[in-house]
């Protein structure tokens, strides 16, 4: 029987938490301090899902017991012009709440938020986003600093943005793109533009997932842009080079057999615009699917493929996502190993299909507020659980 677990915390935390995002919002989209512009974002997101068929769980399985959960990120960015090529910036953020199932089952993570290294406590923690120096000019652009590689990498107008489009993961970036960061997101990094090339070379986590950055962990990123007419496409391709394990040479332990490898994958990433209110996004990705998945998400491959428009003053789109794993990753969770976010303590393998949509309508220039529904069969890629439907409500403010 479907059944939803209502949260007595839901409507004395929301509507003052609402009310002020509208508040801040009727102000100005930014001030201004001699050289120095701050602004300031606000994202709230509540979801939940019934309880759902599952043969068995392990560890690090998404709890078949329905759920509700809502996250809470605060993010004030600030921009000081130094001289007409030079500026610096430097960002904070604050952040609380839980994500359904401890963020782990799911290859594609129902809330990108969760990134953020979430806590369940009323006063947000606060900490470093980014803190960079860049300088600009007619033939370049160089950055150098804490940063966030989607930024500048994979991004697409269409497939990303979870503050105001889809919220799923596998929907905001490429899943099989190992990227460099920390838990919540971030790196230490140097990044250059020139022309329609990108470059960056950033610091890989200590341990999978992990808050640490290491400096003897490293990561090489190129990527090429093309445009003609309507469409958009971007070519990515990078290396990392870590301690990390291969699952084809691991028991239920792939932590236990560490050593310096490279990890090289790519990815490919297409915008067109169907008509002025109406735009299509696509991303296909894959990897060295023999080496252990140490960063972003557990996926060797992934596709995805969405619309986002626009009717009168309201936003929506939809969207499908198809994440995949290597037979030598599926055999090792089969037999009960474990990773960074899966472990359902055995494994029949099926592809993670994900399918999101999405609607927002706006309270005042800078706030809106939509529902959000995701569909997810097989999570965690696996067959012998699931489906799960995942109902959610965001609300953002800007100001």
């Amino acid at each position: 029987m479907l059944r939803f677990v209502p949260s007595p915390r839901l409507s004395r935390r929301a509507v003052p938490l609402l009310a002020l995002g509208s508040a801040l919002a009727a102000q100005a989209p930014a001030l201004r301090w001699g050289p120095t512009t701050l602004a300031g974002q606000m994202n709230l997101v509540w979801q939940s899902y019934p309880s759902f068929a599952a043969q068995y769980a392990g560890p690090l399985s998404l709890p078949a017991a329905a759920e509700f959960r809502n996250t809470r990120v605060f993010t004030l960015t600030t921009t000081t012009t130094l001289s007409p090529t030079w500026n610096v910036g430097f960002d904070i953020e604050a952040a609380n709440g839980r994500p359904l199932g401890g963020a782990t089952g799911l290859a594609g993570i129902t809330n990108l938020d969760v990134t953020r290294n979430l806590v369940d406590r009323l006063a947000p923690s606060v900490y470093l986003a980014r803190l960079y120096a860049e300088r600009r000019t007619r033939r370049f652009a160089f950055r150098i600093g804490r940063l966030d590689l989607a930024d500048k990498f994979d991004h697409n107008s269409v497939l990303g943005d979870a503050h105001r489009q889809f919220l799923n993961w596998s929907m905001n970036v490429d899943p099989a793109w190992d990227y460099a960061a920390d838990t919540r997101g971030y790196t230490d990094a140097v990044e250059l533009e020139r022309g329609a090339w990108s470059f960056a070379y950033a610091l890989m986590p200590r341990t999978p997932n992990g808050m640490r950055l290491d400096w003897k962990s490293s990561s090489l990123i190129v990527q090429r842009r093309l445009a003609w007419g309507r469409a958009t496409m971007r070519l990515l391709g990078y290396a990392n080079y870590a301690r990390v394990g291969q699952y084809d040479q691991a028991g239920t332990r792939v932590d236990a057999h560490h050593r310096w490898l490279w990890k090289q994958g790519a990815g490919l990433n297409l915008e067109y615009r169907l008509a002025s209110h109406l735009r299509l996004g696509a991303r296909l990705g894959a990897n060295n699917d023999a080496v252990e998945d140490y960063a972003n998400t557990e996926a060797e491959n992934s596709a995805s493929a969405g619309l986002a428009g626009r009717a009168g003053q309201n936003r929506f789109g939809a969207a499908l996502a198809s994440n995949g794993l290597s037979a030598a990753h599926a055999a090792y969770l089969a037999r009960g190993g474990l990773g960074f976010q899966l472990g359902d303590g055995a494994l029949h393998y099926g592809r993670e299909t994900i399918a999101e949509a999405y609607w927002t309508r706006p309270l005042n220039a800078l706030a809106s507020v939509g529902p959000d529904l995701q569909w997810i069969r097989n999570p965690g890629y696996n067959h012998d659980r699931g489906p799960v439907l995942v109902f959610g409500l965001r609300a953002h403010a800007d100001f």
